[in-house]
């Protein structure tokens, strides 16, 4: 089919097996990646439960074949959010106070239902700075399949209830939304309300530039001109910041690890343990070492990701891979340094270059 991309919509499966007989009989193997950030994540262990149990009592194989219907049924899927807020706010638009209560709808299991509520509550500010917050959360134990982590992880939930009541803020003012937005910029040196300081803050740069860049005033008298204009049928446009948190709540999770191997040809094989899967992961490992060293990037070469060379691997998620994989390049040259001793004049240059402090 060319160059085009495929992508496939899989029920949940325990695909090990056919993993097994591809290797055992030698057939061709190909780079895919399974995306299952979503309703996969955690669900494919009752699968092989429902398959296993029989096969025990019974003392023979057992086939379990999910039809696409069942499959969609008893998928999880992205969590409903529901905020019940009060805020207060001056006659100028200042926000002094947030209480907030949040309730998502968890399911029939915990399943990641709690860590979804949490980063949501971390977002519940989006980027605006608010002196007094009390923020509660709940997660709901409902008779509808269990719902999981989807992209975002609940970020999205907690700022869409912030901006609800930004809005309600301007209509109750009879200002546009985002004048409201800008007086509440967080600031450099900003405090959130789980104690992080906000250090190197572009926002207040970021949103001027755009701003201008995509002519959002006249889109707005455009907007405003048009709805003056027409009863019934009515357009919006809006401007809206967010922020994200890199790296994951567990602390135990941001680590990375990575084997480098050093040849007397002056070329570098790195393995670390993340996962391509086409946002340039391997380039940019690629790249940190090449500066490292002080060679060519030519001369640097990425293996396969697998565990038998860096074992135990956090996921490849949280917008973080690239800075752990990079980092632990980084201490891996470093490590390399006290070789420097070994190199001697007779080495060619790119060989030199690699052991040179």
């Amino acid at each position: 089919m060319g160059s085009q991309e495929h992508f496939y919509m899989e029920p949940m499966v325990v695909w090990s097996g056919q993993v097994m007989v591809a290797t055992k009989i030698l057939i061709g193997t190909s780079n895919m990646f399974h995306m299952f950030l979503a309703f996969h994540f955690l669900k494919w262990s009752f699968i092989a439960a429902a398959a296993s149990v029989p096969a025990y009592l019974l003392n023979r194989p057992v086939k379990l074949i999910l039809d696409r219907d069942v499959d969609m049924m008893i998928s999880g899927h992205r969590h409903s959010f529901v905020g019940k807020y009060k805020v207060g706010f001056t006659n100028g638009g200042k926000v002094l106070a947030y209480d907030l209560e949040v309730y998502n709808n968890g399911g029939n299991s915990l399943d990641l239902s709690q860590a979804v509520l949490e980063i949501a509550m971390f977002n519940s500010d989006n980027v605006y700075e608010i002196p007094h917050v009390r923020i509660r959360g709940n997660v709901c134990f409902t008779n509808y399949p269990s719902n999981t982590a989807f992209r975002g992880f609940g970020g999205p939930q907690g700022m869409l209830i912030t901006e609800n009541w930004i809005q309600r803020i301007a209509a109750e003012l009879d200002r546009s939304p985002e004048e409201i937005k800008e007086m509440n910029f967080q600031v450099e040196g900003s405090i959130t309300h789980y104690s992080q300081c906000i250090q190197h803050c572009t926002l207040h740069q970021l949103w001027k530039e755009l701003k201008v860049s995509c002519n959002f005033l006249k889109a707005r008298r455009e907007v405003d001109d048009f709805n003056s204009h027409n009863r019934w049928k009515k357009r919006g446009v809006a401007m809206v910041p967010t922020k994200f948190g890199v790296s994951f709540t567990k602390k135990f999770m941001n680590q990375a690890g990575a084997l480098v191997h050093v040849y007397t040809d002056g070329t570098v094989l790195v393995t670390h343990g993340g996962v391509e899967m086409g946002q340039g992961l391997h380039t940019k490992v690629a790249q940190v070492a090449a500066f490292a060293f002080n060679i060519p990037l030519s001369s640097v070469f990425v293996s396969e990701t697998s565990t038998d060379k860096v074992p135990n691997a956090s996921p490849t998620a949280a917008s973080l891979s690239s800075d752990m994989y990079g980092v632990s390049r980084l201490k891996h040259e470093w490590s390399l340094l006290p070789l420097s001793s070994v190199a001697t004049p007779l080495l060619s240059w790119q060989v030199h270059a690699i052991f040179n402090e």
